[in-house]
C-alpha cells in the first residue's frame, strides 16, 4: 500500500450575517478564539498531512493566515491560503488545483464545524484509503414527514437515511474526477460526495452528534459548551 500523504481542503468563505454577527462565519467567536482555529486545530493529528489548502475571501485571507500561523502543526504542513469562488463547490476546486503532486487523498471540511474529533478524522481517512472515498455521518433520529404547504403528506422511512457531515475524504484521482464531471456537466451539489456517489461507492464512517456545523444562533452556544467541556475532561 502506497504511505498516505493527505490534504487538507477548507472553504473558508461564508459570511454570518444571518447569524446575526458582524464577522464572517470563520471568525464567530467560541470561548475567546474564532470557529476556524478549532476546526484547523483537530487536523494537527491527521495521518500524512501534507497540506493545508484555505480557500476563502480575499479580505479574509491575511486573517486566515496569522490564525493559521497560531496553531502548533504536529507535521508542519504547507499552509495555502487562497482566494476561492462565490459557492463553496468553486472554493474546492480551486483549491484541488493548489495540490502538492505528492498528495494522493484529500479530505474536505466544513470550516464551521469545530467540533469535529481527531480519531473520527482518521476513521474516515482510513476508511478512504480502503475504499477510495468515505464520509461521517449520523443515522436520523427523527420522523421525518414529507410536507406541502404546510400540511404533511406522508411519513417517510428514516431506515436507510443518513445525515451527511464532514470532513469527506477521498482518493485524489477520485475527488478530481468528479469536479472534472461537475465542470463538464453543471448540477447542483450540496457536498462532495454527491459528485461521485452515483460513479463509484462511499463508505459511512458513523459520526458523532456533536459534529454540528454552526448554522442557527444557537449553534454557537451549544459548540461553546461543548468546547467547555472537552477543554475540563482534558
Amino acid at each position: 500500500m502506497a504511505e498516505i500523504s493527505s490534504a487538507l481542503i477548507m472553504p473558508a468563505a461564508g459570511m454570518g450575517t444571518r447569524m446575526g454577527y458582524d464577522v464572517p462565519k470563520p471568525f464567530i467567536p467560541l470561548n475567546g478564539k474564532p470557529t476556524i482555529f478549532y476546526s484547523l486545530t483537530a487536523f494537527r493529528f491527521m495521518t500524512g498531512l501534507r497540506q493545508v489548502i484555505i480557500p476563502t475571501r480575499a479580505d479574509m485571507i491575511e486573517r486566515i493566515q496569522e490564525i493559521c500561523d497560531s496553531i502548533d502543526w504536529h507535521t508542519a504542513p504547507q499552509i495555502v491560503v487562497i482566494e476561492g469562488g462565490e459557492e463553496r463547490v468553486e472554493s474546492v476546486n480551486e483549491g484541488l488545483a493548489h495540490l502538492d503532486d505528492q498528495v494522493n487523498y484529500v479530505a474536505v471540511h466544513d470550516a464551521v464545524r469545530p467540533l469535529i474529533k481527531p480519531d473520527h478524522i482518521n476513521q474516515v481517512l482510513h476508511e478512504a484509503v480502503a475504499s477510495g472515498g468515505a464520509i461521517p455521518a449520523t443515522p436520523c433520529r427523527d420522523t421525518l414527514k414529507k410536507v406541502s404547504a404546510g400540511k404533511i403528506q406522508t411519513t417517510v422511512d428514516r431506515s436507510a437515511l443518513w445525515n451527511a457531515q464532514t470532513p469527506q475524504c477521498f482518493r485524489r484521482n477520485l475527488l478530481e474526477d468528479g469536479y472534472r464531471w461537475y465542470n463538464e456537466s453543471g448540477g447542483t451539489v450540496t457536498d462532495d460526495a454527491g459528485l461521485l456517489e452515483s460513479e463509484c461507492d462511499i463508505s459511512v464512517v458513523e459520526g458523532s452528534s456533536y459534529n454540528i456545523k454552526l448554522t442557527y444562533p444557537e449553534d454557537v452556544s451549544v459548540a461553546e459548551l461543548i468546547l467547555g467541556y472537552n477543554q475540563q475532561q482534558a
